[in-house]
């Protein structure tokens, strides 16, 4: 089994097998997608993680996941579990891949993923909410471009944003 993000884990680990966790895609390391990495990996010490470089930074760093902002500032504690992917790769996922893309704009770290007829967005874009471009590593520019091209790949798929629910554009 393989996640999208991993905030609390305390919601889901009820529906997540025994020893069977293989990774998490990250769509990008803002605080509120990546705060329960440590605790998954405690259970699943197995896992392994897959970002760009700038989330590999961000995991890395309680200023740039805005962790340092929380009440609880958040670092990555398994380091060498990070693997650092390059944009349109397809990452194996065991009984099929994920086709990554990256859409920055809310963040540099922004990744997007296409899994069969899924398309994994993050908060590169949400249907009927306009994207946060206001934060650390932000860029509105990049941000409208992530839009348009994940508008195009969503075609005929089910949209799955970090916020909110499913949609089909």
């Amino acid at each position: 089994m393989w996640l999208v993000d991993c905030g609390d884990i305390d919601n889901i680990i009820s529906f997540l097998p025994s020893k069977k966790v293989k990774g998490v895609l990250l769509t990008h390391t803002h605080f509120d997608h990546i705060y329960g990495l440590n605790d998954l990996f405690a259970i699943y010490p197995d896992c392994c993680v897959f970002t760009n470089i700038y989330g590999r930074e961000g995991l890395l760093s309680a200023k740039k996941n805005l962790s340092l902002f929380h009440e609880k500032p958040f670092i990555f504690n398994k380091k060498e579990k990070i693997f650092v992917i390059e944009d349109g790769i397809e990452v194996n996922i065991g009984f099929t891949s994920a086709k990554a893309f990256f859409t920055p704009g809310h963040s540099e770290s922004c990744i997007s993923y296409i899994v069969n007829d899924y398309l994994f967005s993050g908060d590169s874009y949400i249907s009927g909410i306009k994207v946060v471009t206001n934060l650390l590593g932000s860029n509105k520019s990049e941000a409208a471009s992530s839009a348009k091209l994940i508008e195009s790949m969503a075609l005929n798929k089910v949209l799955c944003s970090g916020h909110g629910e499913m949609t089909k554009i």
